[in-house]
């Protein structure tokens, strides 16, 4: 239903914002439970979480073609940025 929202609106050329929702384990953005695959306004990929960069979101930054369950959840990209997070860390800290 949200993607056919979005799809109009990029068909009347009108702004669309939607509520997502996700399971979330924290609600804090550490655990990356309620990632959501999107793109940036530069057209890279990023992962949003839900808890802190929604649950309202610029339609036309979500990926609507990936299913929820591949991009939802502690996908191999995000363990990959956390890592990198981590070391980052450890180098500063």
């Amino acid at each position: 239903m949200m993607k056919a929202a979005h799809d109009l609106s990029v068909k009347h050329r009108v702004p669309c914002e939607v509520s997502l929702e996700a399971r979330m384990g924290c609600s804090l953005g550490a655990c990356m439970g309620c990632v959501v695959r999107a793109f940036g306004a530069d057209g890279e990929e990023q992962f949003l979480r839900v808890c802190l960069d929604g649950p309202i979101m610029d339609s036309r930054k979500v990926d609507w073609n990936t299913p929820p369950s591949e991009s939802s959840g502690r996908t191999a990209r995000a363990r990959s940025q956390e890592q990198q997070s981590l070391v980052y860390d450890r180098k500063t800290g």
